[in-house]
C-alpha cells in the first residue's frame, strides 16, 4: 500500500487550520463574556459565566487535540512511508 505524503500533509494542515479557527472563536467568546460581565450584573451571570467558562475550556482542549492529531498524521505517514521503502 502506498502512502501519499502530500495528502497526509494536506490533512494535517487542515487540522491545524481548524484548531486555529477554534482558538479564534475562543478569543471572540472570551471577549463577549467580558462584555457581558461589565454590562450585566444579574444573578444569572454566575450561571452564564460557568457555562461560558466550560465552553472556553472545551474549545481550548479541542484545539489542542487537533494540533496533536495533526502532528500524529505527519508522523504516521512518514513512518509508513519509511516502512514502504
Amino acid at each position: 500500500m502506498h502512502i501519499d505524503l502530500a495528502a497526509a500533509d494536506t490533512q494535517a494542515r487542515h487540522a491545524r487550520r481548524q484548531a486555529e479557527h477554534l482558538r479564534e472563536a475562543r478569543v471572540a467568546l472570551l471577549s463577549y463574556q467580558r462584555n457581558l460581565q461589565s454590562h450585566w450584573k444579574g444573578e444569572e451571570m454566575l450561571h452564564i459565566d460557568y457555562a461560558v467558562d466550560d465552553l472556553l475550556r472545551m474549545l481550548a482542549a479541542t484545539a489542542d487535540d487537533l494540533d496533536s492529531i495533526s502532528s500524529d498524521i505527519v508522523k504516521v505517514a512518514e513512518s509508513v512511508r519509511g516502512n514502504e521503502e
